[in-house]
């Protein structure tokens, strides 16, 4: 059976309450939490008050473990393979929030702005951002979850290379890679990536799968964008379920995250319809090698 949780995108305009609800009504194990969702109220509030509505890190985990909910990670420090002594106030300002609630990780997203730092630089950067950023991980009992982007613009798009890079670090046990199927689709596809190995998957090394689906069959590979991404059905054009099975078949048996960024999907009228309607159909797919 698999084990599915909602990213506070997929219901982008609900509070942190509804947001647990929603994970709860869907059969979910669990949730992650948003700093850049931000209710305009609170928009020059602190951290926690922007990813938990005003509501105290302690007491959003308290709520979460009512409502038997795992807060799976607490997102984002951006650019973070850029590191620098800002990226390091975020990592520490996130992981205390992220210890006070009780989530199990922080999420880190490498920059996205085009720039090339030349060959084999790239991969030095970020080793050295994970040693830098690996304590405080470690001090707080926390997982790195580090999620490589298949956009052309992406500093990190390959899965390889956060892997050689994690073991470089030697930061196996504190970091782990979120495998999000439409940056996986983009990076394996597109034969303007030349670097690391572009289609494997590391079950060993993932810690979260993040799914959306796209179905607009008329936009070319590098057209692909945030805003496309949709709930995962039958006429999904990034093979959702083809990578969950080969996932499930290396032996992943973590959480499986939807995260979903369309405008169409944050307007819902009945999310949770729409989320069991995609839940449903990705276990019925699954089922010979989720069992």
């Amino acid at each position: 059976m698999l084990r599915f949780a909602v990213n506070h995108m997929t219901v982008a305009k609900a509070s942190y309450q509804t947001l647990l609800d929603t994970a709860v009504r869907c059969g979910c194990v669990g949730v992650e939490v948003r700093n850049d969702l931000a209710n305009q109220d609170l928009a020059n509030q602190d951290l926690a008050d922007q990813l938990f509505d005003g509501i105290s890190p302690a007491q959003a985990g308290q709520m979460a473990t009512d409502a038997g909910l795992r807060i799976l990670a607490v997102a984002e420090v951006k650019a973070f393979n850029r590191f620098s002594d800002d990226v390091m106030q975020q990592v520490q300002s996130l992981a205390a929030t992220a210890t006070a609630c009780g989530a199990e990780g922080i999420s880190f997203i490498p920059a996205n702005d085009g720039a090339d730092s030349g060959a084999g630089t790239a991969t030095v950067e970020l080793t050295r951002a994970l040693k830098e950023i690996l304590p405080v991980l470690a001090e707080n009992n926390l997982i790195g979850f580090i999620e490589p982007l298949g956009f052309r613009t992406a500093s990190l798009r390959n899965k390889a290379d956060a892997v050689e890079a994690i073991e470089a670090a030697d930061g196996a046990g504190q970091f782990k890679i979120i495998h999000d199927t439409f940056h996986h689709h983009l990076a394996a596809n597109d034969e303007s990536n030349l670097c690391g190995d572009k289609a494997a998957f590391y079950p060993e090394h993932t810690g979260v799968v993040h799914i959306s689906g796209v179905t607009d069959q008329q936009l070319q590979l590098h057209e692909l964008a945030d805003e496309h991404r949709i709930h995962v059905d039958a006429d999904d054009r990034l093979g959702n379920v083809q990578q969950l099975i080969a996932l499930i078949a290396g032996g992943y048996k973590g959480p499986i995250s939807v995260e979903a960024f369309a405008p169409s999907v944050h307007n819902a009228p009945d999310p949770v319809a729409l989320l069991t309607q995609s839940f449903n159909y990705l276990e019925s797919n699954t089922n010979a090698v989720s069992a």
